[in-house]
């Protein structure tokens, strides 16, 4: 059976740092790259924020399924219309685009875009430097 072992580790939590799946977690992951990887790493340091708040934003209207310019970036999303099941796809939607680990308590201690765009910068800038 062929398992797309990037799509399971992007809906397990913590399956990324378990020592069982380390080894064909790795060989799997290490060659996908994502459009949005792709194009962040082109980018210079200050275009990242940016570019990352405006697909986030873009990210948010698909999941709430509502228009892009109807979202206010500094106001809570919870505020706007998510609610846990949105929670759940936008976080399966960040992992899978990021390789980075997200949870439902990140929407809740950064509700915002904006602060959501600052805690993927930061977390990308910690996965560059670790590999």
């Amino acid at each position: 059976m062929d398992v797309d072992w990037h799509l399971w580790v992007a809906h397990r939590p913590g399956a990324r740092i378990s020592a069982r799946f380390a080894p064909v977690l790795s060989a799997s992951t290490n060659g996908h790259t994502s459009r949005l990887l792709s194009c962040l790493k082109e980018m210079s340091a200050e275009e990242r924020p940016v570019y990352l708040q405006n697909w986030l934003s873009q990210e948010a209207a698909r999941v709430l399924r509502m228009p892009e310019d109807r979202l206010e970036p500094h106001r809570s999303l919870m505020e706007q219309g998510m609610d846990s099941l949105f929670a759940a796809e936008m976080i399966s939607g960040l992992r899978t685009e990021t390789l980075v680990e997200f949870s439902q308590m990140d929407l809740i201690k950064h509700p915002s875009i904006k602060q959501l765009s600052a805690l993927l910068c930061e977390r990308l800038e910690q996965e560059q430097q670790a590999h």
